[in-house]
């Protein structure tokens, strides 16, 4: 696992996005978060109990499911800090956090930047408990959504199919009628922006187990405009389409640099594209 990973190598890439201090704070923080979920996960390791982690970077603790996926992606948020590279950036605004899972990463953004209002997407109902649980403490600064993000409004309902592990990280949506038993709306990012009141989207957060390939079709043209910058986690291994392509081809024409951080694709519209389309 990546959190295991030798804190040398990990600091030398801190000091780089960060500088000297900033590479060796953050080299801190790892390590508390580190030895935090190592004290939580003693004990049976299976066991499914819910327990509370604190964590240098969130502002408040946050429960974690034993024996289930909540550690790798506490990991992934906390211990190898995939959002580390945006660090820096002085985010205010609207934050969109689709397939928010339990609410590790809103709960970063949060706390990470004090300006910023996060709109949290997640459609499985155990997990949107969590995340509703983990994001109360934000108060007005964080609004959880029931529901899954596609390339339009309506209804969708969680995959009956099984996909990678089938934990509470791999949870697909497929397209529902609004009869179906346990569907739940579908939001397009417009729709969103218009729930926070936002004419523009400071960062949006994709990680949503292939369906971004819908979500960044032809469609996107209407929207991606307003978005300064992206994190998405993008799925090769689904019957949602070609991910990579769909994804590339949306952003093509955008102005956005791209680099990567662990398993995201890390996009940041640059200055003089941000101008003209803040103008527009």
């Amino acid at each position: 696992m990546g959190w295991l990973a030798n804190d040398g190598s990990w600091l030398l890439a801190g000091i780089r996005e960060r500088g000297f201090a900033g590479g060796v704070s953050a080299l801190r923080r790892r390590v508390v978060a580190r030895q935090r979920l190592q004290t939580a996960l003693r004990g049976e390791q299976r066991s499914t109990g819910a327990v509370r982690v604190a964590t240098p970077l969130a502002d408040h603790p946050l429960e974690l499911r034993k024996g289930t996926s909540d550690p790798l992606v506490y990991a992934q948020v906390f211990i190898e800090d995939e959002y580390g590279p945006f660090a820096t950036d002085a985010i205010e605004g609207l934050v969109i956090d689709c397939g928010a899972n339990v609410g590790y990463s809103s709960a970063l953004f949060l706390s990470r930047w004090p300006r910023c209002t996060v709109v949290a997407v997640e459609p499985d109902p155990d997990n949107f408990r969590m995340l509703a649980d983990n994001l109360r403490p934000y108060g007005s600064r964080a609004v959880v959504v029931h529901g899954g993000v596609w390339n339009k409004t309506g209804r969708l309902a969680l995959s009956s199919a099984h996909y990678r592990d089938g934990d509470f990280w791999a949870r697909q949506v497929v397209p529902a009628s609004s009869e179906a038993p346990d569907s739940f709306p579908a939001f397009d990012i417009p729709s969103l922006m218009v729930l926070a009141r936002a004419d523009r989207v400071a960062l949006l957060k994709v990680d949503i187990e292939g369906a971004e390939a819908i979500v960044f079709d032809e469609t996107c043209s209407r929207w991606i405009h307003a978005v300064d910058r992206i994190a998405i986690e993008i799925h090769d291994d689904t019957s949602f389409g070609d991910c990579r392509e769909i994804f590339a081809a949306a952003i093509a024409a955008e102005g956005f640099t791209v680099t990567h951080s662990g398993e995201l694709t890390l996009c940041r519209r640059r200055k003089a594209m941000l101008g003209q389309h803040a103008a527009g």
